[in-house]
């Protein structure tokens, strides 16, 4: 899809039946953020539940729960990242799914986005920024997710009946619509992974159910290509923002239908 394409859509699609794993946002800096800067407190509006500082390597990281998930912050000297995801595994909780989400795709961009224009305005001096959306689809078998693939990339098909652990990374970089002197990395990274899960009894040795499960997964990953020293300011980082959004909804609308 072509950065003219995308403008002829103002209007989100649909997102089909595509659930969200993740979502990230990021900003690539010219020079170190401000030491301490309350960020997961402006953000969540509360206190994180936790944080870790390592000063050998510059590293900062406040965490808590966050909607249907959690919210990562981590601040380095070169990058600050922002990570919505799903709460961590916890081994003594009871789980009958294989699969690890923060709702669906919709809720997951709504709750997400609804934090960009906050995230954005931070006093940052940044080069690039960066947008990584992570969606999958739950299907009955890999056959059925390998179709997937091939309806979505009808000039690289596989065997959808034989062949298996599909990954594939490519990058389809794009000019932004808005400053043609800036390109958009777009990575696309799939991936098809099969699930087996087994309930035993409380004797740990028998065998209750043995099941099986698949998802097709789509990463996303945008970023900017440095333009030298020139820093984005927050009109120019919030405008490419939206292109990065846009595409990633056209493109899993279009896998998704």
């Amino acid at each position: 899809m072509t950065a003219a394409e995308s403008t002829a859509h103002p209007t989100s699609p649909p997102f089909g039946t595509w659930t969200a794993e993740s979502v990230r946002f990021s900003f690539l800096l010219l020079s170190p953020a401000p030491d301490a800067m309350p960020l997961w407190k402006e953000i969540a509006g509360t206190e994180p539940e936790t944080v870790v500082e390592r000063p050998a390597n510059a590293l900062r990281q406040a965490k808590g729960k966050f909607e249907k998930g959690q919210l990562l912050i981590q601040q380095h000297p070169s990058r600050v990242d922002f990570i919505y995801s799903p709460n961590d595994f916890n081994p003594m909780q009871a789980n009958d799914s294989p699969f690890v989400e923060i709702g669906t795709a919709g809720e997951a961009f709504s709750v997400f986005n609804s934090k960009i224009r906050l995230i954005n305005s931070l006093n940052f001096n940044c080069a690039r920024i960066a947008y990584g959306p992570t969606l999958f689809m739950k299907r009955g078998s890999v056959v059925e997710c390998n179709e997937i693939f091939n309806t979505f990339n009808p000039n690289i098909q596989i065997d959808a009946k034989k062949d298996s652990d599909l990954f594939l990374q490519l990058n389809k970089p794009i000019k932004s619509i808005n400053n043609n002197a800036i390109v958009i990395n777009r990575i696309f990274k799939w991936q098809v992974t099969e699930f087996g899960l087994i309930t035993l009894a409380p004797d740990a040795k028998t065998l209750i159910e043995q099941t099986s499960a698949s998802m097709c997964r789509l990463e996303l990953d945008y970023s900017t290509i440095q333009n030298g020293s020139v820093a984005l300011d927050v009109e120019a980082r919030a405008a490419l923002f939206e292109e990065m959004q846009h595409d990633a909804h056209e493109v899993f609308a279009r896998s998704g239908s």
